[in-house]
């Protein structure tokens, strides 16, 4: 059969689907990552729905439409616009697969929040069904197509969300009788940051997994340093901005004499001139050495992003640091879909040196 893989740039199904001998291509608006650029259509997958497929299997982005997002959809109570807009469109591309015109179709996405009106799913899977032991709730909407009926049900160990490589290292560990530890306890309660004294893997995979923890921990630490750095321009900005308008301010409230209910003048904010002059000379010097520390750390951090080897990774700290674009002008500006442009950042910033 002749199957496209919609939003998919990992090319996991498209390699599968390759194996049992169908005609499979995957398709991203990002550059592909499996290694099979010429089975990879990068490009927009709307236009492609027009042409004639034995069957779809889409993965559109689920970020604004998922229950779990939910959270921040409504804050204080409010539903919040910016966001509500953007699931919207979401929705929109969603409803472009479920409406194909393809005789097989399977669409895939977490639980979705009531208030998007997604139509019915067909069936909720999980990994733990698959012999895979972890909790995933998962919907397919499927036309044309037979419900996935589970292969090899086992007992799951928790949720898979926060799940780390440090939980992968003791499942590949699990064969080994030298390295065992209590069936009592969760695996997921072992995570790099967090360890769980309760869960305590012994003899030599213990030692692994705290050395993992204790790089992933640096590394973390050593990023949060350079992303601080990165935004000290904005904040050199900011405090020139504040600066500012405190001048403004004083600047009114001198000009402009506050009037009672009496329409009688009472005079200016400031009761003494020469006061008022000694406050906006403070604020001017005080302004001339912000901007003189916000030209100092542009040039800095321009320099030091200059010297990065990668033309994508200086772009992206540049328009983000620098330009202070949003996540999504940034994916705009560099023809990325956001969670590349979010992956180019968080992958390369250790190629970013501050030292």
């Amino acid at each position: 059969m002749k199957i496209l893989v919609a939003c998919e740039e990992s090319q996991a199904v498209m390699k599968e689907l390759r194996k049992l001998g169908h005609e499979a291509y995957s398709c991203d608006i990002d550059p592909c990552s499996g290694g099979y650029p010429e089975w990879h259509l990068q490009q927009n997958v709307i236009p492609l729905l027009r042409d004639k497929w034995d069957m779809i299997i889409a993965f559109p982005p689920c970020t604004y439409l998922t229950n779990a997002g939910s959270m921040r959809l409504r804050v204080n109570g409010e539903i919040q616009e910016n966001r509500m807009v953007k699931a919207r469109k979401a929705r929109k591309f969603f409803m472009q697969f479920f409406g194909a015109a393809c005789e097989r179709i399977a669409i895939e996405n977490p639980l979705p929040g009531k208030i998007h009106e997604l139509p019915s799913y067909t069936q909720i899977v999980e990994p733990y069904m698959f012999g895979d032991p972890w909790k995933k709730r998962t919907c397919l909407w499927l036309r044309g197509l037979p419900p996935l009926l589970p292969t090899e049900i086992v007992e799951p160990k928790g949720l898979w969300v926060g799940a780390t490589v440090d939980i992968k290292l003791v499942d590949l560990a699990a064969a080994d009788p030298v390295n065992t530890w209590s069936a009592t306890k969760p695996a997921y309660a072992f995570t790099p940051l967090c360890p769980d004294v309760r869960y305590r893997p012994c003899g030599e995979l213990y030692g692994m997994v705290i050395k993992r923890r204790d790089n992933l921990l640096e590394m973390w630490e050593e990023n949060e340093l350079k992303k601080e750095y990165l935004k000290s321009y904005k904040k050199a900005k900011i405090r020139k901005k504040r600066i500012l308008d405190e001048i403004q301010r004083l600047r009114a409230d001198q000009m402009f004499p506050s009037v009672s209910y009496d329409d009688m003048p009472h005079g200016p904010g400031i009761s003494d001139l020469s006061d008022y002059i000694v406050r906006v000379e403070a604020k001017v010097e005080k302004l001339k050495l912000e901007r003189l520390e916000k030209i100092k750390l542009y040039s800095e951090i321009e320099g030091r992003i200059k010297v990065m080897a990668d033309d994508n990774e200086r772009e992206v700290l540049r328009l983000r640091y620098l330009t202070g674009l949003s996540w999504e002008a940034v994916a705009v500006e560099m023809g990325y879909g956001w969670r590349h442009t979010h992956n180019i950042h968080a992958s390369k910033l250790k190629n970013f040196s501050i030292a």
